[in-house]
């Protein structure tokens, strides 16, 4: 994330880059950078003007703070955090700075810059994104504010003492906060602002007269047009004030397109600082809105990855930033000049050392060369794969690359020995094992790009870091003289650097092994604290990086007695050890004096080594293309540049082309062994193929399976194992997904099932749809048990005493009369005291309200007198449900009785349960019981529906899930939807079981000879039933179908007969057994029916009773919640009654201490005025007596030397002649100035000058509308205040900086003013001299005066702040007393004002039902005779209201029926005139007149008729019967011909028999050779076709079964548990 921009001053822009300081002077190209002496930087601050602090990174950090533009330290402020800073800021006056720390303090710590002293500090807790400011005014208030809250804290000091008194705001995820001119907070939350005020700390919204704009508000500034809001969007918004009211508005005044991180103002708040999360900054000037990119900060960079020196120059630095860019800067300025996108995650950089080209290395292990000869135009000219792995580093000449393979981390460095006639390179890589128990340095000679020689050396221990340096240069050495090359590393252990001498060729060619060990020549320990380091030489020296973000330099000799140091020092911190230290280190070889670094967090380090380098200097760019020496350059220039099409290509490597060559060339060599292997195995599969297809063409008995013909077994078992191990994991985790679903079960099982001392269940109505359910209750723990038992005890001894003393209260007042209670009216109170009084003379507890008469109870319909549930609250006792020890609820007072109570009313909550579910189990044992006589029922109705023939299926009542819950626990076979896996064992198990078992029932059957007995000789069974007899027809005679009745004999006729009966009789017997049956099945329907209905009203009833029981629980349980809302209002009120208890004492601790405080103050405001007055008066003595000095002296030259003794430097002339001339010392400790509010004017000058129209409003305000007295003690008091600030602390301004100036500065200024050059020349020198000790002596004495003004106003200032917070105490502990005796009244008012639960019937509600009240607090508790007598009156006098309506309705009855009888008649009479006009209009026929005269059809005409009828009908009988008797005839004839012409056909049947017999015997005879050996190759044929069934038969089964599991594999079903 970027770091926030802030304003050094009117034109310089400060800022963090890495753990260095960058001022930017805007406007111009000016660019400075500061490297702090700290470790590590977290926070920068400035002042304004002429200082900046920043904040360490370390254990117990410190505040440095440094002048500005000298870059000098100025203060350094310790003893603060224990490990960070989060937040600094300066005081206005600068004379004081604040921080915030992190972790694990988070604490708020105040420090004097001028004694560097720590003055006072305030633990605040965890803050989520603090920000701290002082007050603008420099009034002594500093702000605090978070994601967490709002603290304003004020700051009291008294001489040395100072205090830190916070003040927290309700206002929470707070952003950011500025100050406006009256010395109120603004804070931004969300997208709102709100004002949070000083005095009351309450905050407030300000009110816009339009919406607000949506979005998230990350920082805000005040200024004289409005308050400046920046959005994290980057829309930049104005919040003005409209007019002189309190609504504001809002409008969007730019829209930076980037996402804000904050938002800075210049001193003068004409200009913003606006930092963009990217990193950018832009300038915002506020009258215009106008804003530029701040420059440096124009452009988005990601962090940097690595950097170089563009060589042969070295005036550039080239850096790689990731993903894909790379960008040029300048080495000396930093400034920014090019960029280029590449392809690829870049990795690495290098540059060339002959050409101004670098060299990237990507994470696709790509090499890319950018030409830099223009680096304002940089150009991508060559792009290659070299390797399969990431590029890492690249180093030495030409392209070395780096690789980490398999998780090694590898170093590598270069030697070439190219200038003493051995063109040899030495390459020098260093390695450690995985496990980084030990390192290994790999040194190679190549010669010609060709390896010749390798040796491994073993170290003694894990190294880092790899540098190599020659003691002497080359061309110093004679011919044969090899210079010594030394290796320099850092041993990870100890930490320490270690130097080792490398071999010469020669000797490295000769040992060429492996297991040499060598040991450091020299170590010296290398200052690092962390185990990564990067080490390079430069000339005779080597520098050291590492992870904690140190540059060491020492002497390659690595001498621990010498010390050279680098830049003045032997270390220096150039990245943030917080954020990763230094990534990478590059030294400009060429001249050995600059230093290119790269932290961790994206920063780049140009830096120049103190010690000098090689005197070749530097060439310049005009002999890049003149000298013959760089004829690369030339070339580079005309080389094409690449698009990006060609960097996205993905050329292949140098080891790809290298293997494609090889395997090219060996394919070349294998043509013919290709070919011929080729040969053989096309052969091979042509012969597989034919026989393949002479399998297909055989019989199915003959063919051979396919797998017979795989070539590769091996391949066909490795399939098989791996299938079998797939199955076999599959099955391991069926097996453990079921034994942690059974776990879970279990688990569920216990909690929710076996812990249940009562089982959920529920009865389903038979034919209804209805559905009642018990009352699932658990098991009741001891402690609960042993709490009822404590309280029914208690409750014993209560009733015991209770009962005694009314006896003895009886006794002693045998003589007196009982007083009788009076008919009026009682009151919740006496019905109370009754209830107590009567609760020991009724074991029910509930109580009655009345305790002298026992009232009169309508008797039940079964004969038992109900008790009243009036008071009780409750119908429990209704349903055979008491307990002795319930409380009345007039006497419930106490938490304790409150508490008890409700024990006990959870006992009789229970208790009801319990009675509940014992009536639901003796109705759910009768379903039982009926269900199973049901079901028996169903058997015999199914057995006479099927002897009736009947397709009816008899009704059977089903249990469901809700009535047997503990079916759910377990998954029948019928619930398994899918079809069960069986491994082949299991099969084979199950078979042989089935077989075994098959086996045992056929032995017992053919040793059972009973039972083959009765098989054979009762047809199996011993008792021959009636019904079934009725199932056996009677054996018809067989001469009955051979002969025809007319061929009988006697005995045959007989038989026949006998037959007949049988069969007439074997019909009546059906007959009857088919009506006993129907009989029998409507009594069992009725009986089934009559079974179902009695059932089924009997769980009506339940039903009923479980609604009066959940009625009456509801009752209870009402009373419960009720009684524990009593006890959770009385316990808040006992901790509340305590928390102001708490209050009131240290709120009374407070005020004594601040009275004592006070009277501290005051004491020393006495002695303080004491010390000021013989100050002032020896001011005004040396004053007056100046000229008695100078006695001898003319008066002109006295006059003149007077006005030089009035004269006083620029330093002290305003505070002597504008203030504290005209300030005065009141009693009452007020200081009255008359320029006080005029300097309170002007302080608002900082946030810019108001428009004119605010101006001219505050004039007018001010001239015209009266103030009230109020108004005019604030503004006053806020005068005062000004005033004493400004005294004390001085403003905050350009022209009041300064405070009183101390007694070091003062001197120094009156040197300036004693110079000889300001005397005049008619002055002499010892005069001169003279008046300026004078001078000197009374200037130092109005310094003290100084110091006592301002002494005297801080004094005044504190004790006026005392007074007032003692008022504030005041006000507190009155408030705090009356809450306290608000809380106190309603305890005694909840004791006498109790609510009582009352349960009334219709009738006896005596108040208006319209609007229902549910308190009852207009009712009145009266008795139940008087209700009662009033209610008899009103039913007779009711009831003779209903008589005398009875009568009135009877005569009103009459009046109506007579009126019906009058409308009847009058209608029948019309009907009759009607229908004589018909009759003398209607026209009579002939038929109609003699139907008149004979009088239609007689009886004997009907019967005539009739036997007519009869006759006919007689007659088509007769001739029907003749037709009938002739077709029998001829039915009887036909029938003998058919049976003459059967025997014919028998006797030619029984001939043609004898002729095949004959036949078949010849035939027999003449074949019976060739019919054996025909029978046996049909067994032989058949028995291989059923082997063959056989196997075809398994082969199928167990393909099947494949299948099966290869489906179950596939879908993953696993067996679940339903509803556990």
């Amino acid at each position: 994330m970027a770091s926030p921009a802030v304003y050094m001053d009117e034109a310089t822009v400060a800022s963090l880059c890495g753990m260095h300081v960058r001022f930017t002077c805007a406007g111009m190209s000016h660019k400075d950078t500061f490297s702090p002496k700290a470790r590590g930087v977290s926070t920068l601050a400035t002042n304004g003007s002429d200082l900046f602090a920043v904040s360490e990174v370390c254990l117990r950090p410190a505040v440095i703070v440094y002048q500005y533009p000298e870059l000098v330290d100025h203060a350094r402020l310790e003893d603060g955090a224990e490990l960070e800073y989060l937040f600094v800021a300066f005081s206005p006056s600068s004379e004081r700075v604040a921080a915030f720390s992190g972790v694990p303090d988070f604490t708020v710590f105040l420090w004097d810059i001028s004694s560097q002293v720590m003055i006072a500090k305030l633990p605040i807790g965890f803050a989520q994104a603090p920000q701290l400011s002082f007050c603008d005014l420099d009034t002594p208030h500093l702000a605090l504010t978070s994601e967490v809250g709002v603290n304003v804290i004020q700051m009291e000091h008294f001489g040395s003492e100072w205090r830190l008194t916070p003040r927290t705001a309700n206002l929470d995820s707070v952003r950011s906060h500025t100050w406006d001119y009256n010395g109120d907070l603004c804070c931004s939350r969300r997208e709102r602002i709100y004002l949070v005020s000083l005095d009351t700390m309450e905050h407030a919204e300000l009110q816009l007269v339009n919406e607000w704009i949506a979005g998230t508000i990350v920082s805000i500034v005040y200024n004289a047009k409005g308050i400046f809001a920046a959005m994290d969007d980057g829309r930049i918004l104005l919040v003005e004030r409209c007019g002189a009211s309190d609504t504001w508005s809002s409008r969007v005044i730019d829209e930076l397109g980037l996402s804000v991180l904050i938002m800075r103002p210049s001193p003068s708040f004409n200009f913003l600082a606006v930092t963009c999360r990217t990193g950018q900054v832009l300038l915002l000037y506020t009258p215009s809105h106008d804003y530029k990119a701040l420059e440096g900060y124009e452009f988005e960079s990601p962090p940097a990855v690595d950097a170089c020196l563009l060589a042969p120059q070295f005036d550039h630095v080239v850096s790689i930033h990731a993903p894909h860019e790379l960008h040029v800067w300048t080495a000396s300025h930093g400034k920014h000049q090019s960029s280029v996108q590449l392809t690829g995650w870049v990795t690495c950089i290098a540059s060339l050392d002959q050409v101004p080209c670098v060299m990237v290395g990507t994470q696709e292990s790509c090499l890319v060369v950018i030409d830099l000869v223009l680096p304002l135009t940089p150009r991508v000219i060559w792009h290659a794969r070299i390797c399969e792995a990431a590029v890492k580093s690249i180093t030495g000449l030409g392209v070395l690359t780096q690789l980490e393979m398999d998780g090694t981390p590898v170093a590598v460095q270069t030697y070439q020995r190219s200038g003493c006639g051995w063109p040899e390179d030495v390459l020098v890589f260093l390695c450690t094992s995985k496990a980084e128990l030990l390192s290994l340095v790999r040194v190679i000679l190549v010669r010609d790009r060709e390896v010749f020689g390798a040796v491994t050396y073993g170290l003694d221990t894990v190294y880092t870091g790899l540098a190599l340096h020659v003691t002497a240069p080359l061309d110093r050495h004679d011919d044969g003289v090899n210079p010594l090359v030394k290796i320099f590393t850092m041993a990870i252990t100890d930490r320490s650097l270690c130097s080792f001498t490398l071999r010469d060729h020669d000797d490295l060619l000769e040992q060429q092994v492996s297991d040499l060990l060598w040991r450091p020549e020299a170590a010296v320990p290398s200052g690092h604290e962390l185990r990564d380091v990067r080490l390079q030489t430069v000339g005779q020296y080597l520098l050291s990086v590492g992870d904690d973000g140190l540059i060491r330099g020492r002497s390659d000799r690595l001498d621990p007695q010498e010390a050279n140091t680098l830049l003045g020092k032997q270390w220096r911190q150039i990245h943030q050890a917080i954020s990763g230290g230094t990534r990478s280190i590059v030294v400009n070889h060429s001249v050995e004096r600059e230093v290119v670094t790269v932290g961790r967090d994206g920063t780049i380090i140009y830096l120049k080594l103190p010690y000098g380098g090689r005197s070749t200097g530097r060439r310049r760019r005009s002999s890049f293309f003149v000298e013959e020496a760089v004829p690369e350059a030339r070339f580079v220039s005309k080389m094409p540049a690449l698009s990006r099409m060609d960097l996205m290509s993905n050329p292949p490597t140098w080891r790809e082309e290298q293997a494609e060559m090889a395997w090219r060339s060996q394919e070349k060599e294998l043509l013919a062994t290709r070919d011929k292997v080729r040969v053989g195995v096309e052969l091979l599969r042509a012969k597989v193929k034919m026989m393949l297809d002479e399998n297909a063409e055989m019989e199915e008995i003959d063919r051979l399976p396919e797998n017979e013909f795989e070539l590769d077994l091996d391949e066909q078992a490795r399939l098989q194992e791996e299938s079998e191990a797939r199955v076999q994991k599959a099955r391991a985790e069926i097996i453990d997904q079921n034994a942690r679903n059974a776990y879970i079960r279990d688990q569920i099982k216990k909690q929710c099932w076996d812990s249940m001392d009562v089982k959920g269940k529920a009865i389903q109505g038979m034919m209804v749809e209805l559905e009642v359910s018990n009352y699932p209750l658990l098991a009741r723990s001891d402690d609960c048990r042993i709490v009822l038992e404590g309280i029914q005890e208690r409750r014993q001894l209560e009733l015991t005493e209770m009962a005694l003393h009314n006896e003895m209260f009886e006794h002693s007042s045998t003589t007196a009369q009982r007083p009788s209670i009076a008919p009026e009216p009682l009151l919740a109170a006496t019905a109370s005291h009754q209830e107590g009084a009567d609760s020991a003379e009724e074991p029910a507890g509930h109580g009655t309200p009345v305790a002298d008469e026992e009232p009169e109870y309508p008797d039940s319909e079964d004969g038992v007198v109900q008790q009243d549930t009036t008071h009780t609250g409750s119908i429990s006792h209704q349903l055979g449900v008491t307990s002795p020890w319930l409380l009345s609820q007039f006497c419930i007072t106490s938490r304790k009785q409150r508490v008890e109570q409700i024990y006990m009313l959870r006992e009789v909550i229970y208790q009801l349960k319990m009675k509940f579910n014992e009536r639901f189990e003796v109705l759910y044992n009768s379903k039982c019981s009926e269900v199973q006589r049901i079901t028996a029922w169903a058997e015999r109705l199914r057995h006479i529906y099927s002897e009736l023939g009947m397709s009816e299926t008899p009704w059977v009542p089903r249990w469901s899930a809700a009535e047997q819950p503990e079916s759910l626990l377990t998954v029948s076979d019928d619930e398994v939807t899918v079809e069960r896996y069986l491994t082949p064992a299991e099969r084979a198990r199950l078979e042989a079981r089935a077989a075994e078992e098959e086996r045992r029932r056929r032995e017992r059957e053919a040793n059972d000879f009973r039972e083959r007995a009765i098989q054979q000789m009762m047809n199996g069974v011993l008792e021959v039933r009636w019904e079934d007899t009725l199932k056996i027809d009677v054996p018809k005679p067989p001469f009955m179908d051979e002969k025809d009745p007319g061929e009988w004999s006697d005995e045959e006729i007989k038989a026949a007969a006998e037959y007949e009966r049988k069969v007439v009789a074997l019909e009546e017997e059906r007959d009857k057994y088919r009506k006993m049956l129907e009989q029998e099945l409507k009594k069992l329907l009725v009986s089934v029916q009559e079974t179902v209905d009695k059932f089924d009203d009997q769980l009506n009833q339940l039903f009923v009773l479980k609604v009066r029981t959940q009625h009456a629980i509801d009752q209870e349980q009402l009373k419960v919640d009720r009684l524990l809302r009593d006890v959770a209002e009385e316990d808040h009120r006992v901790k509340r009654e305590t928390e102001l208890c708490r209050q009131m004492d240290a709120t009374q601790q407070r005020k004594v201490a601040l009275q004592a405080a006070s009277a501290d103050l005051r004491r020393a405001l006495e002695t303080a005025r004491a010390a000021h007055e013989p100050l002032v008066q020896q001011e005004k003595l040396m004053e007056r007596s100046f000229r008695k000095e100078f006695p001898d002296t003319p008066t002109p030259v006295v006059d003149v030397l007077f006005r030089y003794f009035r004269r006083r430097p620029q330093v002290l002339r305003r505070y002597l002649d504008a203030t504290f001339r005209r300030a005065t010392v009141v009693d009452e400790g007020v200081i009255e100035v008359e320029h006080s509010r005029r300097r309170h004017s002007r302080r608002r000058s900082r946030h810019g000058s108001r428009s004119p129209a605010a101006s001219n409003r505050a004039d007018s305000t001010s001239k015209e509308v009266p103030q009230t007295e109020e108004q005019q003690q604030r503004k006053g008091r806020a005068a005062k205040i000004a005033y004493l600030s400004a005294t004390h602390a001085g403003t905050p301004y350009e022209e009041n900086k300064k405070t009183v100036p101390g007694q070091r500065v003062i001197l120094e200024a009156m040197k300036t003013i004693d110079d000889d050059s300001q005397r005049s020349a008619d002055i002499d020198l010892p005069l001169w001299q003279k008046m300026c000790q004078l001078r000197l002596a009374k200037v130092l004495v109005e310094f003290k005066v100084l110091e006592s003004n301002a002494q005297l106003a801080v004094l005044v200032d504190s004790i006026e702040k005392r007074r007032h917070a003692e008022e504030a105490l005041t006000l507190t502990t009155q408030s705090l007393v009356a809450e306290l005796a608000e809380l106190r009244e309603q305890r005694l008012r909840q004791l006498h004002d109790q609510e009582i639960q009352l349960v009334l019937k219709q009738g006896q509600v005596e108040i208006d039902l319209g609007d229902f009240c549910p308190d009852f607090t207009g009712s009145a508790l009266i008795h139940r005779s008087k209700v009662e007598q009033l209610n008899k009156q009103i039913l007779s006098i009711g009831g003779k209201k209903l008589e005398v309506m009875r009568d009135a309705l009877r005569f009103r009855r009459g009046i109506v029926l007579q009126r019906w009888e009058y409308d009847r008649c009058r209608m029948m009479l019309e009907d009759l005139v009607n229908k004589l006009k018909d009759i003398d209009f209607m026209k009579v026929t002939r038929a109609i007149q003699m139907y008149l005269v004979q009088g239609g059809d007689t009886t004997e005409k009907q019967i005539a008729r009739l036997e007519k009828r009869l006759d006919m009908l007689i007659e088509d009988a007769v001739r029907q019967q003749k037709e009938d008797a002739d077709a029998a005839e001829y039915l009887e004839r036909l029938l003998r011909m058919k049976r003459a012409d059967n025997q014919r056909l028998a006797l030619e049947a029984r001939e043609l028999n004898v002729d095949v017999s004959e036949r078949e015997l010849i035939y027999d005879i003449r074949c019976n050779h060739q019919r054996r050996w025909q029978a046996r190759e049909r067994l032989n044929n058949l028995r291989k076709i059923r082997d063959l069934c056989d196997i075809a038969g398994f082969q199928q089964r167990y393909m099947a079964m494949l299948h099966r599991e290869l489906q179950r594999v596939y879908s993953k079903t696993y067996p679940m548990l339903h509803a556990i």
